[in-house]
């Protein structure tokens, strides 16, 4: 993914407070910032071996389930603001 790609998708996903009260319903609580749960979700979901995603969780201090749910709520929130 070019960073003209990432760009793009971070801008859509810019904070407002709309968008942090569907963020908070969503459940994703793990990472408070949405711009960073959405560098994360781009990192976890670009990673190509499980010992690299498993080095990214340890990094951010995350369980597996944890993740999930920040990257589910990113694609989420990604698909309700375009």
């Amino acid at each position: 993914m070019d960073a003209l790609v990432k760009s793009h998708i971070l801008e859509k996903m810019a904070v407002t407070s709309v968008n942090m009260r569907l963020w908070k319903m969503m459940g994703a609580y793990d990472v408070g910032n949405f711009q960073t749960a959405a560098m994360f979700a781009l990192k976890f979901l670009l990673e190509t071996t499980i010992q690299r995603k498993i080095k990214l969780l340890q990094k951010w201090n995350l369980n597996a389930e944890s993740a999930i749910k920040i990257v589910v709520a990113v694609l989420q929130m990604a698909m309700i603001m375009n």
